[in-house]
């Protein structure tokens, strides 16, 4: 097998993918909380020229998500700004995992 054949790359996805699944697993209730919102709100994203694959994704743009996933958070849950700091962090760490899937796929494929 050619060492830059797809099924390598296919391979290291799965991977990729178990390690992520295994990680998400590992994270507290309120983190798993948390990821679930903003998968579900990149899922609604994730198309052929969305932001999340620009070159260099608006910080507006960001805190706005943000501003929807901590607007689903009732006030209980939440210890004010910090909390809203946290949403952001990992919603960019989201992003980030995505744009990498996105331009590994797109390479492999030649698109």
């Amino acid at each position: 097998m050619n060492h830059l054949s797809p099924e390598r790359f296919m391979i290291d996805d799965t991977l990729i993918e178990k390690d992520y699944d295994y990680m998400r697993r590992m994270m507290p209730d309120s983190g798993r909380m948390l990821f679930d919102l903003m998968e579900d709100l990149c899922d609604r994203l994730e198309y052929e020229g969305s932001f999340l694959y620009d070159e260099c994704p608006d910080k507006a743009t960001i805190q706005n998500l943000t501003d929807k996933i901590f607007e689903k958070i009732s006030e209980d849950q939440t210890s004010a700004l910090s909390f809203k700091d946290f949403i952001q962090t990992i919603l960019c760490d989201e992003i980030f995992y995505r744009r990498c899937r996105y331009h590994r796929k797109k390479k492999m494929f030649g698109q």
